[in-house]
C-alpha cells in the first residue's frame, strides 16, 4: 500500500517535477489514477492514450498532457490507494517490448523536463528512474531465461 498525498495548492509544472523524492514526481506524472483533467486542453491539442505500446501509455498520456500545461493542482490529502498485488500484472510479467516503451517514455520525459528547464538534481533523478525500468527490464529477462527474449539488449 502506497500514499503519495500530493503538495496542496497550485504549483508550476517545473514545481512539480522538481518536488524532492523520486517517488514523489513519479507518481504525481504516472497513471490517470487520482487526477482530473481539463478536456479542453485534451482536446485542443488531441492528446490520446498511445495504442501502440501496452504498458506506460497512461504515463505518456501524462506527460503529453502536462507538456501544455502551466500549473497543476493538488490536495495534502490522499483520495485514492492504489494498491499493485496482482503476481500476473503488467507490471511484473515479461513483455519483449519493454526497452522500447521505456525508451519512448524515458524520450517524452526529457522533453517535458526541457521544456520546464528542471534543475539538473531532478534531471538526475529522472536518469535514476530510467536506469532502474531498464534494469529491471532486464531482470524480467533474464528470470524467463529465454534467449530469444534478450533481442532488445542488442539495441
Amino acid at each position: 500500500e502506497e500514499n503519495f498525498p500530493m503538495k496542496a495548492g497550485k504549483m508550476t509544472v517545473k514545481e512539480l517535477l522538481e518536488s524532492q523524492g523520486v517517488d514523489y514526481s513519479f507518481i504525481c506524472v504516472s497513471g490517470p489514477w487520482a487526477k482530473l483533467f481539463r478536456t479542453d486542453i485534451i482536446k485542443e491539442y488531441n492528446i490520446r492514450l498511445d495504442t501502440s505500446v501496452s504498458l506506460g501509455e497512461d504515463r505518456i498520456f501524462n506527460i503529453d498532457y502536462l507538456m501544455h500545461c502551466k500549473t497543476v493542482s493538488g490536495l495534502e490529502k490522499s483520495l485514492y490507494i492504489y494498491l499493485r498485488e496482482d503476481a500476473d500484472s503488467l507490471f511484473t510479467r515479461y513483455n519483449p517490448n519493454i526497452y522500447d516503451i521505456y525508451k519512448k517514455i524515458y524520450g517524452r520525459e526529457c522533453l517535458l523536463y526541457d521544456k520546464n528547464d528542471v534543475n539538473s538534481n531532478s534531471v538526475k533523478r529522472l536518469l535514476t528512474c530510467h536506469i532502474s525500468r531498464l534494469m529491471n527490464a532486464v531482470g524480467s529477462a533474464y528470470k524467463n531465461h529465454d534467449v530469444n527474449k534478450w533481442k532488445f539488449l542488442k539495441n
